[in-house]
């Protein structure tokens, strides 16, 4: 009897110690909300900047290379030329709409590699913040929601986004 109060004794202390764990306001699940984390984070809004620069320089050289086309398909249709020079003026025409067709291509290509690249050194940033940020105020874990079936609900006290909006900002800033 003395053996079977004591195994109830240790097991109810050790179900009080789990509760007591689980139950400390630190220690209870956290969650972000993916979407405003990523959008509110001020290096993806530098980082938007530079790329859209990037993507503008881009059209701008098309844009560039297209009023030469232009200008190469005006001169054939007002030219007093012999034909002759006509036919080397169009073959010259449509080597540059070639070269157009093939620019925008790559342009796009690039486009999309620097957008995925983007993205992904934002998220490495973000991933790293937030293991600083559950680390420096004790959280056991922090899930990330997107409403896509990763946490579907949770009661709002539980949502830290705001607060690492502004913690990864601040850290991304050099401020503390």
């Amino acid at each position: 009897m003395k053996d079977k109060l004591t195994y109830i004794n240790f097991a109810g202390f050790i179900i009080l110690l789990t509760c007591a764990f689980f139950l400390r306001p630190e220690n209870k699940p956290r969650y972000i909300d993916n979407f405003k984390l990523f959008n509110g984070f001020e290096l993806k809004k530098t980082l938007e900047k530079e790329l859209k620069v990037s993507v503008n320089a881009r059209k701008l050289t098309l844009d560039s290379l297209r009023l030469v086309l232009g200008d190469m398909y005006r001169e054939l249709d007002s030219s007093k030329l012999g034909q002759e020079e006509n036919r080397k003026k169009l073959l010259l025409a449509r080597q540059l709409e070639n070269h157009i067709v093939l620019k925008e291509k790559s342009f796009a290509e690039t486009d999309v590699l620097q957008a995925r690249e983007m993205d992904e050194k934002i998220w490495k940033q973000i991933n790293q913040y937030v293991k600083d940020y559950g680390e420096e105020k004790g959280l056991d874990i922090v899930f990330g929601t997107s409403g896509t079936g990763n946490i579907m609900y949770a009661k709002g006290d539980l949502d830290i986004t705001d607060e690492l909006v502004m913690y990864i900002n601040k850290k991304y800033l050099g401020k503390r």
